[in-house]
Parts: structure tokens; C-alpha cells; sequence
């Protein structure tokens, strides 16, 4: 009975670390409060392209496109750089982002998703193919967005996504 608990809480917290944003290893909720001076990504272009196949797709859905949020952008910049410096994706401060937005910019509800080693094509087929990161890419409530990118010391793509929708 006790390695059954003990398996099923295992399973359960797992679950629950990954649960919004998570489909593989290079896919994962992450974070850390440092460096959120940083103000321009790493490759915008980049950016602007995930951007704009996020908004071709809610186009082709009949949705309004999301705009890009000054605060989400700069805390998805900053967290991203962190992490690529570091060359691992973490959880660190993710809490502190989405408090951030919440009170100042009246967030009702806000979702991170970080990823490694993807072009942005591919990185936005893979959430496609994720039901979970569909429904919020494609989700009428969401309307606003922060998208940050940097590159590791061998080049190696990361990027954080900041998705929210404000409080009626």
C-alpha cells in the first residue's frame, strides 16, 4: 500500500508540474525573475514569425489575432535569456511572471510555454499537434502575448511564449 501512494503522489506531482504546457522533453513550463531588463529579443524575426503563424492560424478560424503585450514580451525576453544562458529549461520564477501580469495588466488568466531546439515552424507544428497548447493558441479568450528568443552558447534555439486574456 505505501509504494502505491508513494507511485501515485510521484505521478501526481508530475502531472501537475507539467500539466499546461508540457508535450515532450524540450517543451516545459520554466522560469526566473533575473534579467528582466532585456528589452529586444534575441532574433526577432523569429519572433515575429511565430507570431504571424500563430495569427494565420486564428485567421484561418475566424479569430481575432493576439497582439503582442509590452509586459509579456519583456518578462518572456528576459526569462528566456536566462534560460538559454543556463542551457536547460526550468520552472523558476513562472509564478512571479504571472503575478506580474495580473496586476499590472489585469490578467485574468495566464499560460508560459518554453521550448528548445525548434524553428519556429516546427515549434508551432508541435503545439498544433498538442491538443492543450491548441486550445490556447486558438482560444477566443486569448488575445494577448509575449514572445521571447535567445540562443545558447552553441546556437541552439530557446523561445518563451506568454499567453493571457484580461479579467471581464
Amino acid at each position: 500500500m505505501k509504494k502505491i501512494t508513494t507511485i501515485l503522489l510521484v505521478l501526481f506531482v508530475h502531472s501537475f508540474i507539467f500539466q499546461s504546457c508540457s508535450s515532450d522533453d524540450a517543451i516545459e513550463d520554466s522560469g526566473s525573475s533575473e534579467n528582466l531588463e532585456f528589452t529586444q529579443n534575441a532574433d526577432s524575426t523569429e519572433a515575429e514569425e511565430i507570431l504571424s503563424l500563430i495569427n494565420t492560424e486564428r485567421q484561418s478560424q475566424s479569430l481575432e489575432p493576439m497582439q503582442i503585450n509590452a509586459t509579456a514580451e519583456s518578462l518572456a525576453i528576459g526569462h528566456v535569456k536566462v534560460t538559454a544562458g543556463n542551457d536547460e529549461l526550468s520552472i523558476d520564477g513562472n509564478g512571479e511572471r504571472k503575478l506580474e501580469l495580473q496586476n499590472t495588466e489585469n490578467a485574468a488568466i495566464v499560460v508560459e510555454l518554453n521550448a528548445r531546439f525548434y524553428t519556429p515552424e516546427e515549434l508551432f507544428n508541435r503545439w498544433m499537434d498538442n491538443s492543450s497548447h491548441r486550445a490556447i493558441l486558438l482560444g477566443t479568450s486569448y488575445t494577448n502575448i509575449g514572445i521571447g528568443v535567445a540562443q545558447n552558447s552553441r546556437g541552439e534555439n530557446y523561445y518563451t511564449t506568454i499567453i493571457f486574456r484580461e479579467r471581464n
